[in-house]
């Protein structure tokens, strides 16, 4: 996975035989892309593209239902429960509460200390169309968007 923060996120998953190069596997690369509506709300678009069963109508259907199963079956009620827990308690972040952290929660963690930072920099910086860091960001992207998942800030 790669995170471009604060709001972008490429999977690209896939699998190979063992001792084969990766054009004769097949893979997966899904893009989420979100942003606030309100403090409340997010707007969360995804999108996903596949080499195999280019030409089988079902296999397309297949994907859509799954993506449809892990976003709106499972992740959803899980962050709408989360958010109104949150509510019941009179807080807008998880930081605000005495949360359990479990080790599956270190990447979110991290993603949050970024973000924090970025926070941070932004309140002393405004952005600028020629700024160093977005141009050296830009071009991180272009260069490498084979490379595997890291975060670019």
């Amino acid at each position: 996975m790669r995170w471009d923060a604060p709001c972008h996120m490429l999977l690209d998953v896939g699998i190979t035989p063992t001792g084969k190069p990766r054009e004769k596997g097949i893979w997966m690369y899904g893009t989420d892309i979100l942003t606030p509506k309100n403090e409340t709300s997010t707007y969360y678009f995804w999108g996903a593209s596949r080499s195999c069963g280019l030409d089988d109508p079902n296999a397309g259907k297949q994907w859509e239902d799954a993506i449809e199963l892990a976003f709106g079956q499972q992740d959803k009620p899980v962050i709408e429960a989360q958010q109104h827990m949150l509510r019941l308690r009179g807080a807008t972040d998880i930081d605000e509460v005495d949360a359990v952290r479990l080790p599956t929660d270190a990447g979110p963690t991290r993603c949050r200390l970024v973000m924090d930072k970025l926070r941070e920099t932004n309140a002393t910086e405004s952005p600028q169309p020629n700024n160093p860091s977005l141009s050296k960001l830009i071009a991180i992207s272009k260069n490498n968007h084979t490379d595997r998942v890291m975060p670019v800030v």
